[in-house]
């Protein structure tokens, strides 16, 4: 027989651990490094062949030149070798990047009014309510 105290324990257990889980990974709290990932192809494609594996890339004012939708200077550090990239990314998705993503976008953007059809009031001028009481 089970002691009272320790019934359901795993399961308390797997949902204490979940939500810690969560509550890290929504806090913002970086539990292990994260790389971004940016779509960029060439501006020429040509340039793709002067790139070996394990070659260095520096990206000359990348979070700049994203902002300003401009082109991206690369300079490849084994070669000196110099070229133009660009983004692939909507005006949506770039102001998303450069927030740190979807979750920190949403929370520094004011909130809008709600919709009125969905308000709680029934929506404009009081018309459209939700409750039984206001269907014919």
């Amino acid at each position: 027989m089970a002691l009272p105290g320790f019934r359901h324990f795993g399961l308390k257990l797997v949902a204490v651990a979940l939500a810690a889980l969560i509550w890290l990974l929504v806090s913002g709290e970086q539990i292990a490094e994260r790389a971004m990932r940016i779509p960029l192809e060439f501006a020429n494609p040509g340039d793709y062949d002067g790139i070996e594996r394990d070659d260095v890339l520096d990206f000359e004012d990348l979070r700049d030149s994203l902002a300003a939708g401009a082109a991206v200077g690369v300079a490849n550090q084994r070669t000196g070798a110099r070229f133009r990239m660009r983004s692939l990314l909507s005006p949506r998705e770039r102001d998303m990047l450069l927030a740190g993503g979807l979750l920190a976008q949403t929370a520094t953007t004011p909130s809008s009014p709600p919709h009125p059809t969905l308000s709680p009031s029934g929506g404009e001028g009081g018309r459209g309510s939700l409750s039984p009481q206001g269907r014919g």
